[in-house]
């Protein structure tokens, strides 16, 4: 019987082994990037718009990439494709991946668990993000940024690092998805948490932060504030002891908890159930 387990094995790996294509893909011009189903992008900084595509051999026919809308579209449709190809794929096994060459991008659309790295740093006058299902935006570098947009649900994840001003900038985060940014200097900035989702933001430097959190989400900051703006419900926590605020307002209910450190603060509305610090 162990002589018969110990052919068996090399059959079992030939079987989940694939050839891969690659090849280059002519694109016209794009400044945003949607992608789904699991695949891997990776984004770099270049005069021109390029993309390169490597893939399983047996989903040549079902990969597509076009632009549409001056968004880059990067998909897999196996609705049409044998049983034994989806089975394939399903398992996990079989990997698409993308290079994309631009000179800049001013929206990304992740799901499907697809998973994107961008590399090099780009100044934008707007950037929207939105990630959903057990997508990533693994890596995000940026400088200035005029609007800034980051929709993240489900299990997303989106990690960002900005050194330069941002003028607007709106963070919904949502179900168990988790925000992580580190670095630039903010005009407005609103932070809207729920569900069992988080968000960090290091090293900040903020004219007006605004948080509103529910559920059992929370919210991590530090660095400098003008004015810190905070209102909390049912389990959630806002944990701000390290954001240096000249002036705070604080709303909390529920079973919530805030921690600030400011000059002057404002408690509007405290339940009794929640708890609320002032460092300072």
């Amino acid at each position: 019987m162990a002589a018969i387990l110990a052919l068996m094995v090399p059959v079992c790996a030939q079987a989940r082994s694939y050839d891969e294509i690659t090849k280059e893909v002519k694109v016209r011009n794009f400044n945003g990037i949607r992608a789904g189903n699991r695949f891997e992008v990776d984004v770099e900084k270049a005069s021109k718009h390029a993309l390169e595509l490597t893939f399983p051999a047996e989903l040549e026919e079902y990969v597509t990439a076009e632009v549409q809308s001056g968004v880059l579209v990067l998909t897999l449709d196996l609705e049409k494709a044998p049983r034994d190809i989806r089975r394939e794929f399903n398992s996990g096994d079989w990997k698409l991946y993308a290079k994309v060459s631009c000179p800049g991008i001013e929206s990304v659309r992740l799901s499907g668990a697809a998973n994107m790295s961008i590399l090099d740093r780009f100044d934008t006058q707007s950037l929207d993000i939105r990630t959903s299902g057990a997508s990533s935006l693994k890596k995000a570098v940026f400088n200035t940024v005029g609007d800034l947009r980051i929709v993240a649900s489900g299990a997303s994840h989106v990690e960002m690092d900005l050194s330069g001003c941002i003028d607007n900038s709106d963070i919904e985060c949502s179900g168990a998805s988790n925000v992580y940014i580190i670095g630039g200097n903010y005009t407005d900035c609103v932070v809207d948490n729920s569900g069992a989702s988080d968000v960090d933001m290091e090293e900040v430097r903020m004219k007006n932060l605004r948080i509103s959190l529910s559920g059992a989400s929370n919210f991590y900051v530090n660095g400098t504030a003008d004015y810190l703006d905070v209102d909390v419900s049912g389990a959630s926590s806002c944990k701000a002891s390290s954001l240096i605020a000249k002036r705070a307002r604080v709303e909390a209910s529920g079973a919530s908890s805030v921690t600030v450190n400011a000059k002057d603060m404002d408690l509007v509305d405290v339940s009794k159930a929640s708890s609320v610090r002032n460092r300072r």
